[in-house]
């Protein structure tokens, strides 16, 4: 099963909340410590990361995939409405330029090295970005380097959504549960399917010929 971007990133943020986002309660603070700390093996055999990979559908040849992932998650200590991109620049960039054009450039463990690296440049306390957002890029880098750039630069650009819940991009951590109603109404017999004379169009039934009439 192939998920989009926008089913991927609202999953991996899910996951999150779940498995790191509470550091006050030792099991999450303890999964935290020991991806930071772990190497891929040892973040494969976690049974939370295997959870993971089972709502993302990942397969097996996914492996550093899976494993960066879960490793740069636990690094983030909150949710927020900015990107990552727009923590790392600005006015006043925590990130170098140069930094930052080698980090948008790089691909894989590189890419990962270089994450973690910005990440770990902020204080502990303001390790917090848009959950949502960074687990779709990681996911789809390829398509969001670009994108980086533009944020880079100008903190106040805004994440496309590309259909993706603006809700979780924004940092909205509100239990967003929708209810839709479907109601059927009943219509009298009517002839909606006419040619282009306005005559009811026919259809042929075994050997007769009818008129094509639709019953609500």
């Amino acid at each position: 099963m192939n998920l989009t971007p926008k089913e991927q990133g609202i999953i991996a943020h899910a996951w999150w909340r779940q498995h790191i986002s509470r550091r006050d309660e030792a099991g999450q603070r303890g999964l935290s410590a020991r991806l930071r700390s772990a190497d891929t093996i040892q973040i494969l055999c976690e049974p939370a990361v295997q959870d993971l990979r089972r709502d993302l559908h990942m397969r097996p040849t996914q492996d550093y995939d899976l494993a960066h992932l879960s490793t740069l998650l636990a690094e983030i200590r909150g949710n927020s409405r900015e990107t990552l991109a727009q923590i790392l620049g600005g006015k006043t960039p925590i990130l170098s330029g140069a930094r930052f054009e080698r980090l948008v450039r790089s691909k894989d463990e590189e890419l990962m090295v270089g994450l973690r690296r910005a990440i770990q440049m902020l204080p502990p306390d303001k390790r917090v970005c848009n959950v949502t957002m960074l687990a779709t890029d990681l996911m789809n880098w390829d398509a969001a380097r670009h994108r980086w750039c533009f944020e880079y630069f100008d903190r106040d650009t805004a994440p496309s959504s590309n259909g993706i819940n603006l809700q979780h991009f924004r940092g909205d951590d509100r239990m967003t549960t929708f209810v839709q109603f479907h109601l059927l109404a009943s219509y009298g017999p009517s002839n909606p399917n006419r040619d282009d004379q306005g005559r009811p169009k026919q259809a042929v039934v075994g050997a007769a010929v009818a008129d094509v009439v639709a019953i609500g």
